[in-house]
């Protein structure tokens, strides 16, 4: 029988999230390296504010609201790894 995951789960893939995949990024090997730590960066900076959501005290509607609004935010990474 195939499992399927929670109707609210959505899966993560780069380009959903607004960003490309540094997977896939070419150049030099700074360049590339370069890729890998802002993606890191960004992808820190949006788990840091869903974590800090005080989930427990939003409504399923408003809980969506703020995951959506963190997912389209483009924050500049403050520090690479």
């Amino acid at each position: 029988r195939k499992r399927s995951l929670p109707s609210l789960a959505k899966p993560a893939h780069f380009s959903p999230l607004g960003m490309a995949d540094p997977a896939k990024a070419t150049g030099t090997e700074a360049e590339i390296n370069l890729a890998f730590q802002h993606a890191y960066g960004v992808l820190k900076n949006r788990l840091t504010a869903f974590v800090a959501l005080p989930a427990s005290e939003l409504s399923a509607i408003s809980l969506q609201r703020e995951v959506d609004a963190i997912a389209v935010t483009s924050p500049t990474p403050q520090e690479a790894p």
